[in-house]
């Protein structure tokens, strides 16, 4: 693996706190994004609290047929990032997400 300097955490509020707990502020100080699933609206203000506590951006993954995905794939990378760490996730990342990143993926 190369160089690791900008993540993209994906996951649910336990999974995304679960990846930031035990990577401490090494980890916290990678992190670029938060993104949660566009299906589990319950848990966006508990991301987007945890995405802002850290000064991180939060995103929403819409599925593949909605509108919005494309601008999803252009967002995830104007930040291009060199990991995504992915924790309790509802969505698939499909191979237009997982080559966005130079290291690839992580699904824990």
């Amino acid at each position: 693996m190369g160089h690791v300097d900008r993540l993209i955490i994906f996951g649910d509020p336990a999974g995304v706190g679960q990846l930031l707990e035990c990577g401490g502020m090494a980890l916290r100080e990678k992190v670029v994004a938060v993104v949660g699933a566009q299906m589990r609206k319950y848990q966006h203000d508990e991301l987007r609290q945890i995405a802002m506590s850290g000064n991180w951006l939060f995103l929403t993954q819409p599925k593949l047929s909605h509108g919005e995905y494309p601008r999803f794939i252009e967002k995830l990378k104007s930040f291009s990032p060199d990991l995504l760490l992915i924790n309790s996730y509802s969505m698939i990342l499909g191979p237009d997400i997982l080559k966005i990143s130079a290291n690839g993926a992580i699904n824990i």
